[in-house]
């Protein structure tokens, strides 16, 4: 409920619009909130709300080497977290880092300065028409071939021209050998022909700027055209993939002087055949981020939940808790890259086409105006993957240079990360476990005993409003200052909150027939507990039904939600009359 509370204080705290909120989260206790800020929206804004339940599938695809709209190199930090990414399919799961992890981390950033200059230049990814159905029709559409034909016209060579107007019948086949010598612009009779064939000599050169266009050239002619969704679409099939990076590695000829040589600690393997290998087993892995993008997530999108119940691992196996730390990587490169556009801005702007400058401005500006909050719940699924530990914290550290606000939430303060506990500026306790006096003190915070006997103690009492102690502790420059704190709200506000899956099912019922606020105050008033969980026991309870398994139970339970709702909304339509 806190955990809650305070992502709802950092959205109603923003300044001009919706703030730029991030959850990642592991079940379905965040949906009930994302529909509670969707339907307190006008119609016209709630696809700024958006929540996704992840999957590792080409459905959800994201590739995670994709740079920003028109841009042929990933910013500073996205530089930095393209390296963690690839880092991370590295990782031997024995020790929860890469082997030769400083060879390794030269080795990626060597390949990723490489890959992007290779796309920006000779190496560009070509268009290919039949790929992507939209993006071709908005060619069309745009009159793109017509608008380069005539750009091209007076640079195209004489020889070229020559040979047209040979195709055309205008000149003999001989003409076209030594076309140099014959014309020229200043030929009169050469200037006719052209002339005379103008719009099919500007089809036909609009025709061969295709045969040769890079799927940057094309993204660029749709958003000079005006076109930035077909831009969009088309700047992702210019990005370099996962599979490129295997290609790479086996084709440098500069990387194999280096490291051909230098073999993995404790085995035969050179460094460069590992690092393929694990990129290899990765794509085929990860089919979530192997290919083109595929996932749209709108582009207006301010506040993103992300469930990671789908996505996440065995805790009991390094394999699975590597999985869920990269996951958890990805998750928030998803849904907060743009949060660090302002950081970067200058330098990402200097390396940018003008022909971008205005759009990008415009959505720095934005970023720079508002809140940005990022929350991870169930933290400590990945806490013994010491490399996504210290990609997360460092991540962590910059956020507050950057103005981005991180919270991360688990529910025993020492299951949480320690590189993340260790550099926290306020941690909040709602109870205190028997091992975490000392786990306190080993990451370098002393609190007097009295204080955690108090707040022990006053941490299982009921209180007459309702509220909850918690314990608070912020770490200044001046040493660790701790309050024990209440965390008291009204009844509305705890009907808005809750997140258990029956009272969520039954505020959403009502919200959709009655709104919002008539639903808070019809749910304060009909069970000022803030849960109609013992209404709902006892009409199963008068059921008179027995139930065999816990599931069977739940879905009646769930059943009877129905029914309540139904009975709730009948009468505040009564008494409305």
């Amino acid at each position: 409920m806190l955990a809650n509370r305070l992502n709802f204080s950092a959205i109603f705290s923003s300044n001009k619009d919706l703030p730029f909120c991030t959850w990642i989260d592991k079940g379905l206790s965040a949906e009930g909130n994302v529909d509670l800020i969707k339907l307190s929206l006008p119609p016209e804004k709630q696809h700024l709300v958006s929540h996704i339940v992840l999957e590792n599938s080409a459905k959800y695809r994201v590739n995670f080497l994709e740079t920003q709209l028109g841009s042929r190199f990933p910013t500073v930090l996205e530089r930095v977290f393209i390296k963690d990414m690839l880092c991370a399919f590295c990782i031997d799961t024995t020790t929860g880092e890469p082997p030769n992890a400083t060879t390794i981390s030269a080795v990626v950033l060597k390949l990723i300065d490489d890959m992007y200059i290779e796309k920006a230049t000779n190496k560009a990814n070509r268009y290919e028409p039949a790929i992507n159905d939209e993006v071709r029709d908005a060619v069309a559409a745009a009159g793109i071939l017509t608008t380069k034909g005539a750009q091209h016209l007076k640079t195209i060579s004489l020889r070229e021209l020559t040979r047209y107007l040979v195709l055309k019948g205008e000149l003999s086949h001989d003409r076209e050998v030594d076309s140099e010598a014959n014309y020229g612009w200043d030929d009169e009779h050469f200037n006719e022909l052209i002339e005379k064939h103008r719009d099919d000599l500007i089809r036909y050169i609009g025709q061969e700027w295709l045969k040769t266009a890079s799927w940057f050239d094309i993204t660029d002619a749709l958003f000079a055209a005006g076109n930035t969704r077909a831009a969009a679409l088309a700047h992702r099939y210019a990005m370099p993939r996962l599979d490129d990076f295997q290609a790479l590695l086996t084709s440098s000829a500069e990387l194999k002087e280096d490291y051909d040589k230098v073999n993995v600690q404790g085995s035969n393997e050179d460094v460069l055949n590992y690092i393929s290998r694990c990129f290899k087993t990765a794509a085929a892995k990860y089919p979530v981020f192997s290919d083109y993008t595929r996932y749209d997530l709108n582009a207006e999108t301010r506040i993103i939940v992300i469930d990671m119940m789908k996505v996440t691992g065995e805790k009991t196996s390094g394999e699975g808790q590597l999985q869920t730390g990269i996951m958890y990587l990805f998750a928030r490169h998803l849904a907060a890259r743009n949060y660090y556009l302002p950081y970067c801005a200058e330098s990402f702007l200097d390396g940018l086409d003008p022909l971008y400058h205005a759009y990008h401005k415009e959505r720095i500006s934005a970023l720079s105006e508002e809140i940005k909050h990022i929350f991870y719940d169930e933290s400590h699924n990945f806490q013994d993957v010491k490399f996504i530990q210290s990609a997360l914290n460092t991540a962590d550290l910059e956020d507050r240079k950057l103005g981005v606000r991180t919270m991360f939430s688990s529910q025993y303060v020492s299951h949480m990360p320690e590189s993340v506990t260790k550099s926290v500026n306020t941690l909040l306790m709602m109870r205190l476990a028997p091992s975490d006096r000392e786990y306190l003190r080993s990451i370098g915070i002393n609190i007097s005993d009295d204080i955690l006997d108090r707040f022990d103690w006053l941490s299982t009492q009921e209180t007459s409003d309702g509220g909850r102690y918690f314990l608070a502790i912020f770490r200044t420059k001046r040493g660790d200052i701790c309050h024990i704190l209440k965390n008291v709200m009204g009844v509305q506000q705890v009907w808005a909150l809750n997140s258990s899956i029956r009272d969520r099912k039954l505020r959403k019922l009502l919200i959709e027939a009655l709104g919002v606020g008539k639903t808070l105050t019809v749910l304060a008033e009909r069970f000022p507990t803030g849960s109609a969980e013992k209404t709902l026991e006892a009409m199963l309870a008068g059921t008179g039904k027995r139930f065999k398994t816990r599931a069977e139970q739940e879905e009646a339970g769930l059943t009877l939600v129905e029914t309540l709702a139904a009975k709730l909304i009948k009468e505040h339509r009564l008494e409305a009359i």
